[in-house]
C-alpha cells in the first residue's frame, strides 16, 4: 500500500508541475500581447506577423494542453491515493497518453533547437520511466488486490 501512496503522490506532484507550466504559458501569452501593445502594435497587427502569431499560438496551445493534463493527472492521482480501482485503470491509460504527449512534443520541438531538444529528451525519459514503474506496480497481482472492490 505504501508503494501505491508514493506513486499517487508523485502523480500529484506531476499534476502540479503541469498546472504550473500552464500558468506560465498563460502569463507569457499575455506578456507578449502587452509588450507589443506597448510599442503600438495592435492585436490585429500582431497576428499578421508570422513569428508573433506562432509564439502566441504555441503559448495558447501550451496553456490548454497542460491545463487538461494537470487536471486529469490531479483527479486520477487523488483516486490512486484513495486506492480506487477506477483510478488504477484510468492511470494506466493516462500515463500511456502522457508518454505519447511528451514524445509528440519531442518530435514537434525538434525544429526549436538543441537546448529545447535536450529538455524534451529528458521529459520523455522521465515520463517513460514513470510509465514503466506505474505499469509494473499497478499490474502486480498483490497490488491489484489493494484496489479490488474500492470502486
Amino acid at each position: 500500500m505504501k508503494k501505491v501512496k508514493t506513486l499517487a503522490l508523485v502523480a500529484l506532484l506531476l499534476s502540479l508541475i503541469y498546472l504550473g507550466v500552464a500558468v506560465f504559458c498563460f502569463y507569457q501569452y499575455h506578456q507578449v500581447i502587452k509588450l507589443f501593445a506597448h510599442y503600438g502594435i495592435t492585436d490585429a497587427e500582431q497576428m499578421t506577423i508570422e513569428s508573433i502569431a506562432q509564439t502566441r499560438h504555441r503559448l495558447s496551445s501550451g496553456f490548454k494542453e497542460f491545463t487538461i493534463a494537470g487536471l486529469l493527472t490531479f483527479n486520477v492521482g487523488i483516486g490512486l491515493y484513495r486506492a480506487k480501482e477506477w483510478a488504477r485503470k484510468t492511470w494506466l491509460g493516462l500515463i500511456s497518453l502522457l508518454m505519447l504527449f511528451h514524445v509528440l512534443r519531442l518530435i514537434m520541438g525538434y525544429q526549436l533547437g538543441t537546448l529545447i531538444l535536450m529538455e524534451r529528451i529528458i521529459e520523455v525519459l522521465l515520463i517513460s520511466l514513470f510509465a514503466l514503474l506505474s505499469w509494473r506496480l499497478l499490474t502486480d497481482k498483490a497490488i491489484k488486490s489493494v484496489f479490488f472492490g474500492k470502486e
